[in-house]
């Protein structure tokens, strides 16, 4: 059976593209690798891209880009999509080309987000390294793990997740169960691909959430990096949630809000997942300390 290697890259809707490009190298990281009226990519590590922002006024997550290893188990992920009833369509030559794959195929899910499978992701130039304007040498935790995470608001939260355990493919890691408000129970779960890294994606539900997801999720390899990022965050008054670490992942992160008014998880470290010993757990909080909302925001998140 084919699975899903790691998440690849974002589809991102943004109204403002050049706040995007300011915001991805000065305070991200990230580079700009291409930018017209209609089309930004960013760079994180050795690719042509990794992260693709499209004009619209959507100005939130549009979609995730899966990564399978070749074109033999991409062809075998795709038969076993429609063996279950999903239609996937072929993105053709031309949407092959602006993602810098190989080959390319699509579908959304029951609640509209779009998923790109894909496979042979362009490197770029050995003549043009990546390097950032404010990111060491150490640069960011990519690879086989992916590129971190995304966690999409959803409507139907017990069908999403088995759509994405039952249909993707997708691991559960474990869950977070914690009341957020007196007598508000409220469900997160967390699922991973088979190379490991806790989550690629989570999924919750939260009514009347003014955004498509909750955050994305970047992550360094230099805690050095993170300090760095975080002095850098508050001094540009983006701060959204203060320093802290997650009980299920351990990682060490705060949150930043982006140009598009969701928020974006900066982290380092974090757990690696090794089927052969893992078991599932459910967590009552979401941080072990930190994580405090800051009150400068967008929206009262």
């Amino acid at each position: 059976m084919a699975e899903i290697t790691c998440l690849g890259y974002y589809i991102l809707g943004a109204k403002d593209l050049q706040a995007w490009a300011t915001f991805a190298e000065d305070i991200l990281g990230l580079r700009i690798a291409h930018q017209d009226d209609e089309y930004l990519t960013l760079r994180m590590d050795e690719y042509v891209h990794r992260v693709v922002l499209e004009k619209s006024d959507l100005d939130d997550f549009a979609g995730a880009g899966w990564m399978l290893d070749n074109a033999v188990l991409l062809e075998e992920f795709v038969r076993q999509l429609a063996a279950k009833g999903v239609e996937v369509k072929d993105g053709g030559e031309e949407l092959a080309q602006k993602r810098g794959v190989s080959k390319v195929y699509y579908t959304e899910d029951l609640n509209g987000f779009r998923h790109e499978f894909y496979h042979g992701l362009e490197l770029a130039p050995f003549t043009e390294p990546f390097r950032s304007k404010v990111v060491s040498h150490a640069g960011f935790v990519t690879g086989r793990l992916g590129i971190g995470h995304f966690v999409p608001i959803v409507k139907d939260y017990k069908a999403t997740v088995d759509y994405f355990v039952n249909v993707l493919g997708l691991r559960i890691s474990d869950y977070i169960r914690a009341e957020v408000s007196p007598g508000f129970i409220n469900e997160a779960t967390f699922l991973h691909t088979h190379t490991g890294r806790h989550h690629s994606i989570a999924t919750m539900h939260i009514p009347n959430f003014p955004k498509r997801i909750r955050h994305i999720m970047f992550q360094v390899n230099d805690l050095f990096d993170l300090g760095r990022a975080y002095e850098r965050t508050q001094k540009a008054g983006l701060l959204a949630q203060t320093l802290g670490q997650h009980t299920n992942d351990r990682t060490l992160s705060f949150y930043i809000w982006s140009p598009s008014g969701y928020q974006i998880e900066y982290g380092w470290g974090g757990i690696i997942v090794d089927d052969a010993t893992w078991n599932t757990k459910i967590h009552t909080a979401p941080s072990v300390w930190g994580h405090k909302h800051t009150g400068k925001n967008f929206g009262d998140i």
